[in-house]
């Protein structure tokens, strides 16, 4: 979007592009309509995944912004995705501003969950589903959406040991297979598929060794961690899918 938006972004060196995000306040991107009525705006937040660790305060000014913006333009419902949502809950500018502010993380869950149901049922020998950064918002909905299906092995892959056994036990009381939790990336070459919901800032090139060969990896967040490219470049033996697009009428954004 930026760099439709400013072409001469394309020709900035990588660590100049990185430092954008604190320059750039949040603006309207484009805007939706139904049945030629116009109901809403896409209001965008410059912000990288590595701003919102490195940078909070930074963050949280921006969404406060971002917040303003769509306030003085009309908005009463305001729909957040991924990392915002954080932000916001810490923060309640829905409160402050006055709007109601519903999860997108909900519809990406969900559309994300379909997708692989549907793969399951078009492949049967696929029995095994592993789910990076499962404890994050969208990998947590997803992996109870998944354990209510019928898939035999569902491994969930995170940082903190309390907080992955905290979810495991949820998705095992609803489960109808196996559900087996990981503090690390070792065991992800047993997964059929393999769901990546969380930003991965670093190359890993001994995670992308140890994905199974003939399986489909699906990096469901943009942008997407670096290694995602590199298993693009590296693994053709895998099928790498990129991003979810979400349509509905006048409306396509992925």
């Amino acid at each position: 979007d930026l760099v439709k938006k400013m072409p001469i972004i394309e020709k900035f060196p990588s660590f100049l592009k990185m430092r954008l995000p604190f320059f750039i306040s949040p603006y309207i991107v484009s805007e939706f309509n139904e049945a030629n009525r116009q109901t809403g705006y896409i209001i965008v937040v410059p912000i990288l995944p590595i701003n919102f660790q490195r940078n909070k305060v930074l963050v949280s000014f921006r969404v406060g912004q971002a917040f303003r913006l769509a306030k003085k333009i009309g908005a009463k419902k305001i729909s957040l995705g991924g990392m915002l949502t954080t932000v916001n809950e810490k923060r309640d500018f829905g409160g402050k501003f006055g709007v109601s502010v519903f999860d997108g993380t909900d519809l990406l869950a969900a559309i994300v969950g379909e997708k692989i149901v549907n793969l399951i049922n078009e492949n049967k020998s696929i029995s095994s589903v592993g789910i990076i950064g499962a404890t994050t918002k969208v990998g947590s909905k997803l992996s109870k959406i998944l354990a209510d299906q019928e898939i035999v092995k569902l491994h969930l892959f995170a940082k903190t040991t309390k907080n992955i056994e905290l979810l495991a036990e949820k998705c095992r009381k609803i489960s109808h297979g196996e559900i087996i939790s990981h503090t690390n990336l070792n065991d992800i070459g047993l997964c059929d598929v393999c769901v990546l919901t969380a930003y991965i800032p670093e190359i890993d090139y001994d995670l992308i060794k140890r994905i199974k060969t003939g399986s489909t990896f699906y990096s469901v967040i943009e942008p997407a961690s670096p290694f995602v490219m590199e298993i693009e470049g590296l693994r053709n033996d895998v099928h790498l899918i990129r991003g979810i697009r979400i349509q509905a009428p006048g409306l396509s954004y992925v």
